[in-house]
């Protein structure tokens, strides 16, 4: 290896010094019309550059072939030749791709929740009745089951939270969602024992 690089360094030398030839040869004529000394430096410095290039391009390609020999012979790049794969034996490759999940917004609809459940009183109505019409409402947006008891229970807390002896008719009542919530969150705390209670109004 070292032999074929020092072979190869003075074959690239006399290139050099082939390639350089004609400019020596061309500044070695060369006279000043007025000046000798100007001839006299442009003929040496002549044949020092014909000596210096090739030697320069010398010394840089056996320091980059050097290194390279070092580097490969240390055994830092060995490949690992892959044995005992037959021509038959599959060979998986598995890319793997990350991808930033985006949500779909064209067909997410983000469900806004009303803060307040407002009615009117239609003739007879008291609040009790538009309690009642509140929780429904409230349930069905929510998707919450709650028994017979439960809903009893929820209409008679919501009617003592917004007690009015009467109603007119067309007068409203706005029932908070933050109230409801509280509510139904205690109609679901109820035990066996207050579910039986309850189921005494049960109509």
């Amino acid at each position: 290896m070292l032999i074929w690089i020092l072979y190869s360094a003075v074959s690239y030398m006399q290139y050099i010094r082939e390639a350089t030839k004609f400019l020596k040869e061309h500044d070695t004529k060369y006279t000043h019309p007025n000046k000798l000394y100007i001839t006299k430096i442009r003929r040496i410095w002549a044949h020092i550059k014909h000596l210096m290039v090739p030697t320069t391009v010398l010394v840089l390609f056996i320091s980059t072939l050097g290194s390279m020999y070092m580097v490969f012979s240390s055994g830092n790049y060995k490949l690992s030749p892959i044995t005992n794969i037959s021509s038959n034996t599959p060979v998986t490759i598995i890319d793997t791709v990350y991808e930033r999940e985006v949500p779909d917004i064209s067909t997410e609809v983000v469900k806004e929740k009303p803060s307040e459940y407002t009615f009117s009183a239609e003739s007879g109505d008291g609040v009790t009745h538009l309690a009642r019409k509140a929780i429904e409402a409230y349930t069905t947006e929510n998707e919450l089951t709650l028994s017979a008891e439960q809903k009893v229970f929820m209409e008679t807390a919501l009617k003592n939270i917004y007690y009015q002896q009467s109603l007119e008719i067309g007068e409203q009542v706005s029932f908070e969602t933050s109230v409801l919530d509280d509510v139904s969150s205690q109609a679901n705390n109820l035990t066996p024992s207050q579910i039986q209670a309850w189921s005494a109004y049960v109509y």
